[in-house]
């Protein structure tokens, strides 16, 4: 379990751009994400399927704030990033129950804007 919350902080790592103390934070999350996926259902992050995802965005994070779920759910799309998961991020922010892709928890269509910062 805890090999596997290394590795899931060890794709961050790698990938991600800013600052320090951001790059930290958001690995301790990721952390957090691989070891509860791996305590549910005993795959690491490369043996992930879509199913894994949606479980932790729907019951993993019930506990989460609005804020948390929607910080939980950044770093998440990162981790997919990282992993080459494209249309994995596409295909949970278009669920119909989807209140983790926005902080305010409201279900809606998303508006196109400006693209977020990926690595």
């Amino acid at each position: 379990m805890e090999q596997a919350g290394a590795i899931g902080a060890s794709l961050l790592r790698r990938s991600l751009p800013g600052k320090r103390s951001n790059i930290t934070r958001r690995c301790q999350i990721a952390s957090i994400i691989v070891e509860l996926i791996w305590q549910r259902f005993h795959v690491g992050p490369y043996q992930w399927k879509l199913k894994h995802c949606i479980w932790y965005l729907d019951i993993g994070s019930s506990n989460l704030s609005h804020s948390r779920k929607y910080q939980h759910w950044l770093v998440l799309r990162e981790l997919l990033y990282a992993l080459k998961q494209h249309e994995w991020v596409v295909a949970l922010a278009q669920r119909g129950n989807a209140t983790y892709v926005r902080p305010s928890a409201k279900i809606g269509a998303l508006k196109v804007g400006r693209p977020a910062n990926l690595p």
